[in-house]
């Protein structure tokens, strides 16, 4: 008669610190106290490695197995020459700046307004979960505890959790939009999530103000930088406090897909809003 033998338990779940350790441990990001971006303006600027990214953004193209960002993708940071080859380079560990070291350069970097991850999303656990204590520091670091504008985004899911740490990270000087996609997704966005500041890729012929068709009152404002021969960059927006540096704006911004693989973004908002809607593009 065979000895009875008892299963093998499963492997324990790291602890929680454990897990932020690691993850924070293959970071890399890079800083660039003057930008040389015609669209940002001559502001400070952060990038984070593709790595950031969260696989469910439906921009995010197909994962690469060396790591570097897809330039097929309907995002804008991947399809664009500049900013997909200053992003990839962060996908080789041997680039880029530990997370200490990260921290360290935004806060040193000098100047009045930092747009944080102009590629690349907020450190985030395997399962999904945005990196709250993680995020803290950079709030901190980016704001230089809430002396100076910060602000950025994230495509991250919208779960309760990641959304009590971006209403943390507004409380500490770094406004993180939520990214949405297009006006239905950005108006259901609002409606749910009151108080959250919210951003939307739209089509490129969006106009100025789009207004709920509901009724709400609730609108989504272009870009002003965005906005043909206005002249604006993100330094110079709304008179050096941009419009996604106020967390507590009850309108979202909208950003007109643009870029080499602009009619693939389309196609993504498209699918997006017939789906959310139950018809086929």
């Amino acid at each position: 008669m065979p000895l009875e033998t008892t299963p093998a338990a499963p492997p324990a779940t790291p602890p929680r610190s454990a897990a932020i350790a690691a993850a924070l441990e293959t970071f890399r990001g890079s800083v660039q106290p003057r930008s040389g971006n015609g669209k940002t303006g001559p502001m400070v600027t952060t990038y984070s490695a593709p790595a950031t990214c969260p696989v469910t953004c439906p921009l995010y193209g197909a994962p690469r197995p060396d790591g570097r960002a897809d330039k097929f993708a309907p995002c804008y940071a991947a399809a664009g020459f500049y900013t997909r080859t200053a992003w990839n380079r962060l996908a080789d560990p041997g680039n880029g700046l530990s997370w200490a070291d990260y921290l360290a350069a935004v806060r040193a970097a000098n100047g009045p307004r930092v747009r944080v991850n102009v590629a690349g999303d907020l450190p985030h656990l395997p399962g999904g979960d945005i990196i709250a204590p993680a995020v803290l520091e950079l709030a901190r670091a980016s704001s230089r505890d809430g002396t100076r504008v910060a602000f950025g985004y994230t495509h991250h899911a919208r779960t309760p959790r990641n959304l009590r740490v971006i209403r943390a990270a507004a409380a500490h000087g770094l406004t993180v939009n939520v990214s949405t996609d297009g006006a239905a997704d950005a108006f259901a966005t609002m409606s749910a999530h009151p108080g959250v500041p919210v951003v939307a890729t739209m089509p490129a012929d969006m106009p100025a103000v789009v207004r709920d068709p509901a009724g709400t009152g609730r609108r989504i404002v272009q870009c002003p930088a965005t906005r043909k021969g206005s002249g604006v960059t993100c330094d110079t927006c709304g008179g050096g406090v941009p419009l996604c540096a106020r967390p507590a704006r009850d309108y979202a911004v909208g950003f007109p897909v643009h870029g080499t693989q602009h009619k693939r973004a389309a196609l993504a908002i498209a699918m997006i809003t017939a789906a959310a809607a139950g018809v086929t593009p």
